[in-house]
């Protein structure tokens, strides 16, 4: 059974100076996770009865405020996923970790610690296919050879300076899952540095609703008694996991969850219908209000690798072995 922890946890405070990236290969969900962070963090997604958690752009005019607000209105329509990225985006957010003042213990926590902590992120997003180019659905055909070019050594250049690095991971697709082995060796070359400078990598396996078919109405609950630490290492292969640790500092942390932007139904089977490619619970003239529908969204640990980046934040996240 997967160790995942549901315990309340508190953490008091989070390192304001990490610079973070995200990468996966296309398809893998990097920019759907992204753009639903902030409707996540309103609905208790992230389990922590003494926490109070907002995501926020760093200002008005960053590039993700129109992401989050494309991602409420398709919530509401139940129209997910947002369409991947097909050229580079610079996205700007911060994370807030806030005591929750209720009981004894809580009013104790917030008078010692005081105001929220705050956690900086600023994500290069860009075609997976550029990093990853093995990939056979790469984009780049669609977008500047020379505009690809400099998203690829800026996104390298951020890899190796990274404090935080989130993997996303599509463990239903396989080749997807292909393309990250064939890559692994010549994308770690490229980066042309002995060590990464990272202090924790966090791995997303993304789509985690359908690990187990999208019908199944006991996907939740088998999902939550399976492993992600062992799913990953099935993957990816024992070797490139070895070969990811000589690139990282010896104190370098590594975790991974399972994540789903569609997550599950409160019976436990996933919210996802083939036929729409979007919510299976949604609304309708009969039976749901887009306000129903929306409070009845339950994402399956999306702000997990993000907060675990932050501070280290370890509920829900299973360590990776790497030797």
């Amino acid at each position: 059974m997967a160790n995942e922890s549901n315990a309340a946890h508190y953490y008091p405070s989070m390192n304001t100076n990490n610079r973070n990236v995200i990468i996966g290969p296309m398809n893998a969900g990097k920019t759907l996770l992204l753009s639903v962070l902030q409707l996540a963090a309103g609905t208790g997604a992230y389990d922590s009865s003494l926490n109070e958690i907002s995501v926020r752009p760093s200002s008005g005019e960053d590039p993700i405020t129109r992401l989050f607000q494309s991602a409420r209105t398709a919530l509401i329509r139940g129209e997910i996923p947002i369409d991947a990225t097909a050229d580079t985006v610079d996205f700007n957010f911060e994370i807030g970790l806030r005591p929750k003042r209720k009981g004894i213990l809580g009013k104790i926590i917030a008078n010692i610690v005081g105001q929220e902590s705050t956690q900086q992120f600023s994500m290069l997003d860009g075609p997976g296919g550029t990093l990853f180019q093995s990939s056979k659905n790469t984009k780049s055909a669609e977008v500047d050879t020379a505009e690809l070019t400099r998203y690829r050594e800026e996104q390298l250049q951020r890899i190796r300076e990274a404090t935080g690095i989130i993997i996303c991971v599509d463990p239903t697709d396989n080749d997807a899952a292909m393309t990250f082995f064939l890559d692994l060796p010549r994308f770690l070359a490229d980066l042309n540095v002995r060590h990464l400078s990272a202090q924790r990598i966090s791995f997303a396996l993304t789509k985690a609703d359908r690990q187990y078919g999208e019908r199944d109405v006991n996907a939740e609950r088998k999902l939550r008694q399976t492993c992600p630490a062992e799913s990953l290492t099935r993957l990816l292969g024992r070797q490139n996991l070895r070969m990811l640790r000589t690139y990282l500092p010896n104190n370098t942390e590594v975790a991974c969850c399972w994540t789903s932007v569609f997550g599950f139904t409160t019976k436990g089977a996933p919210n996802f219908d083939r036929q729409t490619n979007g919510l299976a619970v949604r609304a309708n003239d009969e039976a749901i209000s887009a306000v129903e529908a929306l409070d009845e969204w339950r994402p399956h640990q999306v702000l997990e690798p993000f907060l675990y980046l932050s501070g280290g934040q370890k509920i829900n996240m299973i360590p990776v072995p790497l030797n």
